[in-house]
């Protein structure tokens, strides 16, 4: 039997408790926010295993790390966190990045058991025109 676990700004904790095994990044490892909110398992947000095959995949704080600037620029133009963007939204910022055409094709947010900050996975693979 499935609870309602619906929040009031719509999001869908039901995965997040383990009742969809499908939307962690590890099956094997489900540690919710819930359950552990400094230290909780990868999760997708939107994509998942049947689209992250043969794709590059990057995560948030390497990107931070590679260009620190670049990332505040477009951070401050993206105007929101990471799980709440759209695919196309994602595509458009790793685009801008990268300088290629990208297609994002899954988004997954994790928690650094160090300090206790999210990071994201983001995969993407390139566009015909970005060859």
């Amino acid at each position: 039997m499935t609870t309602n676990l619906r929040d009031d700004d719509g999001f869908d904790w039901a995965y997040l408790v383990g009742e969809r095994p499908d939307r962690w990044v590890d099956p094997q490892r489900r540690i919710s926010k819930r359950e552990s909110p400094y230290g909780y398992s990868e999760f997708f947000h939107w994509g998942g295993h049947g689209t992250t095959s043969g794709c590059e995949a990057v995560y948030s704080d390497r990107l931070w790390q590679w260009d620190y600037k670049k990332m505040k620029a477009l951070c401050d133009a993206l105007g929101k966190r990471f799980g709440q963007c759209s695919q196309s939204e994602l595509s458009e910022f790793l685009s801008s990045y990268w300088g290629k055409p990208v297609v994002a094709t899954a988004l997954a947010e994790g928690c650094n058991i160090s300090n206790g900050y999210p990071y994201f996975i983001m995969w993407y693979r390139g566009t015909e025109e970005g060859k």
